[in-house]
């Protein structure tokens, strides 16, 4: 195994794959994984890898969310949350045997070695604009419009407590909506 981008895309798709069986840890998730940095073992390796992460999937706190009145999320199913978060991890994984590790066989030992969780708000610069329309865009946008114009009145104006670096995606949203 080298440290090569083609490597760090095949070792990103079989982490991705890992965590996809354990649904409490993969329900958060909401981006590809990206591994950073691949650094090889006897047996094994260790990977640095990064994702989005969405923990309103797990905390459902209104405090949480962008728009916090509970009746008019639910009522039009939006759920954007205030921010999200950044997880990089640093974990180790291996195998008994070296003919394990070469097929990346289903029993291996994955030990955490570094865990960074950053709470990244819309504003932050590291709020890819590409990530943003993907993930914003990404619910019923005839219900976020329709939230926005019934109860916010986003047809006179966005609301102030929205985020500024969302704000063009919301305008271009209620402008498409008005009847």
């Amino acid at each position: 195994m080298k440290d090569t981008s083609q490597e760090r895309i095949r070792i990103a798709e079989w982490i991705n794959q890992q965590w996809q069986e354990d649904y409490f840890r993969f329900n958060r998730v909401i981006s590809e994984f990206c591994v950073l940095e691949l650094i090889p073992q006897e047996q094994g390796f260790i990977a640095e890898y990064k994702f989005w992460s969405d923990e309103t999937r797990a905390d459902d706190s209104a405090e949480n969310y962008l728009f916090e009145d509970a009746v008019s999320r639910d009522k039009y199913g939006v759920y954007i949350p205030v921010n999200l978060q950044l997880f990089t991890l640093k974990t180790r994984f291996t195998w008994e045997t070296k003919a394990d590790f070469a097929k990346l066989d289903k029993n291996f030992e994955e030990d955490e070695i570094d865990t960074d969780v950053l709470d990244v708000y819309w504003d932050d610069l590291r709020m890819d604009p590409d990530f943003i329309t993907a993930y914003i865009l990404s619910p019923d946008q005839r219900s976020l419009a329709e939230l926005l114009i019934e109860e916010y009145g986003a047809a006179n104006g966005l609301p102030d407590f929205l985020p500024s670096n969302l704000e063009h995606y919301f305008t271009s949203l209620v402008a498409s909506n008005i009847h």
